[in-house]
């Protein structure tokens, strides 16, 4: 929002930091000793006293004011005093705005000590969302504290996605430790920690725990909700990755074109537990001892790196990240880290890390991707140019790597 001196300057920072704070997740109304707090972040970034702010009051009511009979920029909550929230689509233009606006350095930590609970969660998986793990974790550490047991994913999420696979452990056990002696604790919290520690304690070397879990949790699922439902599916990925990495590649096979069919018919072929259904088929399928049937397949997962790279083309960053994260380990894992479809994918996160505003967490992913790529595919490969090129420009011009036709 561009303003000149005199112009409403406390007006415009007072709605800015409203709508980023919808951007960070904050979605209750804003107290107006927050909202007054944020906004003088803002008023400084535009310059402060140099525009010559009106003063509070009269910002509020500029802010408050409809414009030609419709509404206000700021609206007051009917029914609590002094609260205000702000229209989403003000926050929609902004992210679908083809320049990055960032959060502000101050608006985290101010949203975080100032947040509920509940809603102190919510910030944390807004962070992730952002790319931010180290906010992320604050939140979720803060959540956690408050009593908010759900607050304990999140937190594993950001240790095992840190290669921190036994922390994320740690957390989840103490968490399903206060749990269980619990019998008022909501099964679906329940659910949700047995569910992400399935996942951490099978990448952190214990397939056996994570198959078993996965299967009771399957199990419970298919009771619950049937057997197309998401978490069902989920559920059934699960047992079927587990499986094979207990040394059952036959069985992972069998489990996963079953719930690859189921996925396609409930949540259609281009949903992102579809693909990861697809992974696990060729995956299987190749450790099986089915060579060319596996070539086929992997050409398939070819798809969800374009998926991902046409999701962050389409002005939706942080979906694309979100996309990647596990594709860039299933890459890993199935061809190899430095498979060029591997370091692709790697290529990629860095590429919407950057675009992201990240700039630190981008430099460091792409020197070590320029490591590697020099390693595994010499210096003239175009995966190579193109990651050393960002080093100079992280925010260059989008390039993808095609990978070839097998």
């Amino acid at each position: 929002m561009t303003v000149m001196p005199g112009e409403h300057v406390r007006g415009a920072a007072l709605v800015a930091a409203a709508v980023e704070a919808g951007r960070a997740g904050w979605h209750r109304p804003l107290p107006v000793a927050l909202l007054r707090d944020l906004h003088e972040e803002h008023l400084a970034a535009r310059g402060g006293p140099v525009l010559r702010p009106e003063d509070w009051n009269a910002a509020l009511d500029w802010a408050t004011t409809p414009f030609f009979a419709t509404s206000s920029l700021l609206l007051p909550h009917p029914a609590v005093e002094d609260h205000y929230y702000v229209f989403d689509y003000l926050a929609d233009a902004i992210d679908s705005a083809p320049e990055f606006t960032a959060i502000l350095d101050g608006t985290w930590g101010r949203l975080i000590a100032a947040a509920d609970p509940a809603s102190c969660e919510g910030l944390g998986w807004a962070a992730l969302s952002w790319a931010e793990p180290a906010i992320a974790q604050d939140a979720f550490q803060r959540a956690w504290g408050l009593g908010v047991r759900a607050a304990a994913v999140g937190l594993a999420r950001v240790h095992g996605d840190a290669l921190r696979f036994e922390e994320a452990c740690q957390v989840l056990r103490a968490a399903l430790d206060s749990v269980l002696s619990d019998t008022d604790t909501d099964p679906d919290v329940l659910f949700a920690l047995r569910s992400s520690l399935a996942w951490w304690s099978g990448a952190s070397g214990n397939p056996g725990e994570a198959f078993a879990l996965a299967t009771a949790l399957y199990e419970e699922a298919v009771r619950w909700h049937g057997e197309d439902h998401p978490e069902t599916l989920e559920m059934a990925l699960s047992r079927a990755r587990w499986s094979g990495h207990c040394d059952r590649p036959e069985e992972a096979l069998t489990l996963a074109l079953t719930a690859a069919e189921r996925s396609v018919r409930a949540l259609g072929a281009s949903h992102p537990t579809t693909l990861s259904c697809r992974f696990e088929v060729a995956a299987w399928t190749m450790l099986s001892g089915r060579l060319a049937d596996a070539l086929r397949l992997w050409r398939e997962l070819v798809d969800r790196l374009q998926h991902a790279g046409q999701t962050g083309a389409a002005g939706r960053k942080a979906e694309a990240l979100d996309l990647l994260a596990p594709l860039v380990d299933d890459t890993a894992r199935a061809l190899g880290p430095h498979d060029p479809l591997a370091l692709a994918a790697r290529h990629q996160r860095a590429l919407w890390t950057a675009h992201l505003g990240h700039g630190a967490e981008a430099d460091a992913a792409f020197r070590a991707l320029l490591a590697d790529c020099e390693s595994a595919l010499g210096q003239d490969h175009e995966l190579t140019r193109d990651t050393r090129a960002r080093l100079e420009r992280p925010d260059a011009e989008i390039w993808f790597y095609n990978a070839p036709s097998w």
